[in-house]
């Protein structure tokens, strides 16, 4: 893959995280002012395919798509050429979002490693979901800067140890 974008998404989707790799920051702009006429977020949206990752190109064929803003802005600029994507629920009504793009269409090995990579990166976002709502009620319940620093090295010995 040439062009990938991950991202965890709050309640209100809301970009927690994002990363990108391969696209430029101007690429990502003029997609973000063009996004509503994104036809394959429309499409998997609009078909309740939360999820599921697909390939985009079969689940619907660029030569049944007429939005020319897609066609002549979207594509070219993000190069959509072969496009593996996905939205997944997380915990807590978070969301991870996985789009990667390639010149060519991908091998079934290859299919078969992205997919994998998927699921893993869906329990990363759980993990970095529950991580988050950890440290915010542990911020609650005991506002002491040390359990802030050191949340990260929470451990039962460090609990036994330490109380509010």
């Amino acid at each position: 893959m040439e062009h990938a974008v991950v991202m965890i998404l709050d309640s209100s989707n809301q970009p927690l995280v994002n990363f990108s790799l391969g696209f430029t920051s101007k690429q990502l702009s003029i997609y973000q002012q063009n996004q509503p006429h994104d036809v394959f977020l429309n499409y998997y949206l609009r078909h309740q395919m939360v999820g599921q990752f697909v390939y985009m190109q079969d689940m619907l064929p660029m030569k049944n798509i007429r939005d020319e803003i897609f066609l002549d802005v979207i594509v070219p600029t993000m190069q959509l050429y072969h496009s593996y994507s996905g939205l997944s629920p997380l915990l807590s009504q978070h969301h991870l979002m996985l789009s990667t793009h390639s010149y060519r269409k991908l091998t079934g090995k290859q299919s078969k490693k992205l997919i994998q990579l998927w699921q893993f990166l869906i329990s990363w976002g759980n993990v970095w979901v529950s991580q988050k709502s950890l440290a915010q009620q542990w911020k609650k319940l005991c506002p002491d800067s040390y359990w802030q620093r050191s949340l990260g090295l929470l451990t039962l010995r460090s609990v036994q140890y330490w109380s509010c």
